[in-house]
């Protein structure tokens, strides 16, 4: 049994060759000249319609970009500004704090009533750390 391939083989090669006319390549030629243009040209349209609807979005979206980073910048340099106020407004609290430790006596308050109140003066405590031991003390024996 013979396959649809051999039988498109058989009847191809059962067609005579036909010769060509003289004139077989001029009109070829002539007949693609002339509708080349026309494709070409509504190619070239299609073309240009995508490459202009291409560069007015991006245009839109630069527009876009530039006008919301100007909105934010002035936010951004708001924080900014008070960022800095906040620093040199902490730089300043810091600077009195120092001051402030180096004037006063170096004090730690213990305990205290009514009518007493135990204040340690902290800086006997490193001349007293050498003599001083603590309660449950008790010398290693040899």
């Amino acid at each position: 049994m013979k396959t649809r391939d051999d039988q498109l083989t058989e009847l191809l090669e059962s067609i005579p060759p036909v010769a060509p006319s003289d004139d077989f390549t001029a009109k070829l030629l002539d007949r693609v000249a002339s509708r080349t243009p026309e494709r070409f040209r509504g190619h070239l349209r299609r073309r240009m319609a995508a490459a202009a609807v291409l560069i007015a979005v991006l245009g839109v979206a630069v527009v876009g970009g530039l006008l919301h980073a100007r909105r934010t910048v002035p936010a951004e340099t708001a924080s900014m500004t008070e960022l800095n106020n906040q620093r040199r407004q902490l730089e300043a609290e810091l600077s009195q704090l120092r001051r402030l430790a180096s004037e006063t006596a170096p004090v730690a308050f213990v305990a205290g009533d009514e009518h007493v109140d135990l204040v340690l003066d902290l800086r006997h405590l490193d001349d007293a750390s050498a003599t001083t031991k603590p309660a449950l003390y008790r010398p290693k024996r040899d």
